[in-house]
């Protein structure tokens, strides 16, 4: 994987912000626009090319499937919640069977991206929350997220967005 480096502003917009009631923020800023920035988090072929598992399925309505992982392991699951395109995609978030045994106990969190307008671009923040008090699933994706809005905010400028 060719590696980009990443620019001051990066660094500054995706310091996460963690609550008192463990709710995981992010944000990166982009020149991409809302309709770019909605492509790269909804379509398995792009989402492959920079999240830790690829994008199995996504069934693009409120009620839908999403899924993470490879052809035969689900790594990541959940259910859609909202899908407003090009601006919000909420969904529940919980790991596959064997992908993080201490955690099969928590029940489903959820994951908010939020695609505002920004000048010349747009913003996507993510918002990750409903952990129980010192859950498993709160340290993990702790770990995951800075290195997945990474590797899309280096997506984005490879593409020239």
């Amino acid at each position: 994987m060719k590696t980009f480096p990443i620019p001051l502003l990066f660094i500054v917009l995706c310091t996460p912000v963690m609550a008192k009631d463990n709710i995981y923020t992010q944000s990166i800023e982009t020149k991409a626009s809302r309709e770019t920035v909605w492509k790269c988090i909804t379509t398995p072929e792009i989402v492959s090319k920079y999240y830790l598992a690829p994008l199995r399925t996504i069934e693009g309505h409120e009620g839908g499937r999403i899924e993470y992982g490879t052809p035969d392991r689900v790594m990541i699951s959940g259910k859609i919640l909202v899908w407003t395109a090009n601006e919000v995609l909420r969904h529940t978030f919980a790991f596959g069977p064997g992908i993080s045994p201490s955690t099969e106990s928590e029940p489903a969190s959820t994951v908010t991206y939020a695609i505002e307008k920004t000048g010349q671009g747009s913003t996507i923040t993510i918002s990750h929350s409903g952990f129980p008090p010192g859950g498993q699933t709160f340290q993990d994706i702790s770990q995951g997220w800075p290195h997945i809005l990474q590797s899309l905010s280096e997506y984005l400028s490879a593409a020239g967005e």
